[in-house]
């Protein structure tokens, strides 16, 4: 486990190194936290250790002491919120996206068919972040701020799955083209197949 360095203020990093082990898996759902033991682990006071698991509490991460176990309803409810905003999101793209947006989004692609699995990962977020912050609603960023957590959680259990590139190409042709009808069909489209995806691998 990562240890804390002192210099840099402890709370936002203790946070960061929990919220990450959570995403990644390597503390799996279901685990009890237990203060004392994250704090002998990181080489920090209880305090901070403490205030993180509040804060990723809020975040949805963790319930109680444990780390979330999302059940299938969970799943369908949060995705339903995404396929709604970002779809939105992307139609409104279509319209309004820079020219710097839409290299970026190509650069994210090529990053996702030939980056090592994190920077995939780092590529599919920007990916839709891009977007999101395309559509030039706070509102709707607000939103999917709120849920920020949960989505790594989710996108890293999705990892790289067959066609996810592709259906990024469709997204971003449809951007290209200024469609925003198709733009929102083929979002829609992306986030349901990822939701399909999720729930195969529930028991």
């Amino acid at each position: 486990m990562e240890r804390i360095k002192k210099t840099d203020h402890v709370y936002n990093q203790a946070y960061e190194v929990i919220r990450s082990m959570i995403i990644k898996g390597e503390i799996p759902p279901g685990q009890n936290l237990v203060e004392e033991k994250l704090a002998s682990s990181l080489g920090v006071s209880r305090t901070p250790i403490r205030e993180s698991l509040r804060r990723l509490q809020q975040e949805g991460l963790i319930q109680g002491k444990r780390v979330v176990q999302p059940t299938k309803e969970d799943m369908k409810d949060i995705y339903e919120v995404r396929m709604l905003v970002e779809g939105h999101a992307a139609k409104h793209a279509a319209v309004e996206m820079s020219d710097s947006q839409r290299l970026l989004l190509i650069d994210c692609i090529s990053q996702s068919r030939n980056g090592l699995p994190e920077e995939i990962m780092k590529a599919n977020t920007l990916f839709h972040d891009t977007i999101m912050q395309a559509s030039h609603n706070n509102y709707m960023l607000n939103i999917i701020s709120q849920m920020k957590s949960l989505i790594l959680l989710f996108r890293h259990q999705v990892g790289a799955r067959p066609c996810l590139c592709e259906e990024h190409e469709k997204i971003y042709e449809s951007i290209m083209m200024k469609d925003g009808e198709a733009a929102e069909h083929h979002m829609r489209l992306h986030l349901q197949h990822n939701l399909d995806f999720l729930l195969s691998k529930q028991p």
